[in-house]
Order: structure tokens, then C-alpha cells, then sequence
């Protein structure tokens, strides 16, 4: 009896181990929702298009925050230095090379605490990439960490999620830019790569485009290469967003444009001097 339950539980344990270490390899090679600014617009041929001006030399991309290892597979044929703009104030912790969550940890609060539900394919995972079935916080690494293992720059500005940034982080952006080597690609990235990344990855084009082009060809531009569609602010079912926080982000985009064209404003005061003076962000409520 017991042979006869070996024959068939041996190969059905190889079988399962195949499909997590093939189904692994994969996932640490994916980015959700990644895009690079230098691809077609994928539409129909009968769709009208917006001009491309100053896209194809923006030098960025940008998708969820996943794998180092998938970034560095997207950007294989990228010749210049490459920073990654992590616009996001969760964890950055990882463990050998992949997300703590990923070996089923949680992404908030101490490290190296499990989630509720851990599943065997994390046990699974933990012993076979790292030898351990539990670890520490000393077994982890920052991200900036195992960016610069990679070759990439890290930076960070912790802008919270479903809102837009506020007035020093505005300033901070826009300092960082203006501090970056060229020509160099900047990797655009937060935890789902969709409001955040869709934001950074806009104030950049307006920052470099934005005396050329009006920001509606900006923002059509940037949804038809898989960047939000920041002129759309229906509530999506399931989406996470409310509609006061999908008006905010549509119109922090406009005054930001307003901003890089007004001659009192970008290149003579700072975002946070010139809001004010115009009274940005009263007008919002950032809570939501």
C-alpha cells in the first residue's frame, strides 16, 4: 500500500515542484503594466493619434513595482545610465532579490512577519532560494540595495497612495530631474505602476514637452503607450479611487502644465511658491 502511494505521490511532488520553479523563473522576469515611452501607440490605424514630439528621446518607462531582475530584462538594450524614481511610501524590503511578499511576508509593519495566509508555494520558495523556512530583518535587503546590485540609481519620493504629491514633493521632483546626468532613462515605478507611476512619468513629459504640446495631447499620449487615462475620471468597478481623488490627480496635471508655461512660474519660482500665490491646492481635498 505504502509503495503503491510513493508510486504516485513522488511524481505528483516533482510535478507541483516543476510547476513553482518554472512558473517562479517566469514571474521574476514580469513587470505588470510596464511601458516604455519609446514603443508604438498600440490603436487602430483609423484612430487619431497625438503628435509624438520629444517622445521617442523622453528616455523612460515605468509598471508595478516587482522584480529588479524584470527591469533589468526590460532595459537590456538601454546604453546609459538608469535611475529608478520609486514614487512610493510602502516597504521597501527584499529578500534575495524579490519582494518580501513574495516569500509571503507582510508588506507593512515588521519585517520578516508572515501574512495571515501563507501558502506552501512561499515555504516552497523560502527554502529553495534561500535555505530558511523564517527570516529576520537582517536577512533582508533595502531596495536601494539590491537596485545598486543591478547597476541602476536608486531614488525615492514617498508619495501616498490614491493622492497627488504634495507641494514639496513636487519641488523635490523637480530638483532630482534637473540634478540627473544626460542623456539617462528613468525608470518610473510605485506599487500597482498605475496612478503614481502614470503621474511621474506625465510631469516629466510636461517638464520637457510641455511648452509644445497642451497637456490633453500629453495625457492622450501617455494612455495609449498603457499610462492612466488621467482625462477620465469615471469610478471603474473595483477601482480604488474616488472620484474626488481621480478630479484631484486630472487637475494637479493641468495646473503642473500651467506651471512649466507660465513665465513667473517653473525656471523663476518653486511649484510650492507659485501654488500658493495661486491657490492650488485649496481647492483639493487630499484626504480622499
Amino acid at each position: 500500500m505504502i509503495k503503491r502511494i510513493l508510486r504516485y505521490l513522488i511524481p505528483a511532488c516533482v510535478v507541483s515542484l516543476a510547476g513553482v520553479l518554472i512558473y517562479d523563473y517566469f514571474d521574476s522576469f514580469d513587470i505588470h503594466r510596464f511601458r516604455r515611452i519609446d514603443r508604438p501607440f498600440e490603436v487602430a490605424s483609423d484612430t487619431s493619434l497625438p503628435r509624438r514630439e520629444g517622445l521617442d528621446t523622453l528616455y523612460i518607462s515605468g509598471g508595478k513595482r516587482q522584480s529588479p531582475a524584470g527591469v533589468q530584462a526590460q532595459l537590456k538594450d538601454v546604453n546609459m545610465p538608469i535611475y529608478v524614481l520609486d514614487l512610493q511610501s510602502d516597504d521597501h524590503h527584499y529578500l534575495n532579490g524579490s519582494l518580501r511578499t513574495w516569500y509571503g511576508y507582510n508588506a507593512e509593519g515588521e519585517v520578516g512577519v508572515d501574512k495571515a495566509r501563507v501558502s506552501l508555494r512561499h515555504y516552497v520558495r523560502r527554502v529553495l532560494y534561500t535555505g530558511k523556512l523564517h527570516h529576520t530583518a537582517k536577512d533582508m535587503q533595502t531596495e536601494e540595495e539590491v537596485m545598486a546590485a543591478l547597476g541602476f540609481k536608486y531614488l525615492n519620493i514617498p508619495v501616498t497612495r490614491r493622492t497627488i504629491p504634495t507641494e514639496e514633493q513636487v519641488d523635490q521632483f523637480i530638483q532630482i530631474i534637473g540634478s540627473l546626468p544626460q542623456p539617462c532613462w528613468i525608470h518610473f515605478q510605485c506599487y500597482n505602476g498605475q496612478n503614481r507611476t502614470s503621474v511621474g512619468m506625465m510631469m516629466y513629459d510636461i517638464l520637457k514637452n510641455g511648452k509644445n504640446l497642451s497637456m490633453e495631447e500629453i495625457g492622450k499620449r501617455h494612455a495609449l503607450l498603457g499610462s492612466e487615462n488621467v482625462f477620465d475620471t469615471a469610478i471603474r468597478p473595483g477601482g480604488t479611487h474616488t472620484k474626488k481623488a481621480l478630479e484631484n490627480r486630472r487637475d494637479f496635471l493641468i495646473a503642473f502644465h500651467r506651471y512649466v508655461n507660465d513665465p513667473t512660474g517653473f525656471g523663476k519660482s518653486s511649484w510650492k511658491e507659485w501654488s500658493d500665490k495661486h491657490g492650488i491646492y485649496k481647492v483639493w481635498n487630499l484626504e480622499e
